[in-house]
């Protein structure tokens, strides 16, 4: 696991804390633009199960033992579904990658709305 002090982290993304949306679609306003930073959720599922299979020939139980979360957790992952944050950050930090990766830019209108 990437952090030896159980704190992962996060910083140099660039995003703000202002949870937006609570439907796993994260948006977090880009300051003084007309840009969002949006949660790429089907990213990060493809990401888990090509660093399971691929790499690590890990299944979905494997990884889930390793994270102590239930499996289907791990499959809602790779799924692209809603997960809690915390679970996003212990997946991330088990690949070795930033949740950062996982963040991609989106036009919205000049006031931002929720998207459900």
């Amino acid at each position: 696991m990437g952090s030896s002090n159980g704190r992962i982290a996060t910083a140099g993304c660039g995003f703000e804390s202002h949870l937006i949306n609570a439907t796993f679609k994260f948006l977090f306003m880009a300051k003084a633009t007309r840009k969002a930073q949006v949660f790429d959720a089907n990213g990060l599922g493809k990401a888990l199960k090509t660093q399971r299979t691929i790499q690590n020939n890990f299944t979905v139980r494997d990884v889930a033992e390793v994270l102590g979360v239930p499996p289907s957790t791990i499959s809602r992952i790779e799924n692209g579904k809603p997960v809690e944050l915390n679970t996003v950050l212990l997946v991330c930090d088990w690949m070795g990658r930033s949740i950062c990766d996982f963040i991609i830019y989106e036009k919205v209108p000049a006031f931002p709305v929720i998207i459900d």
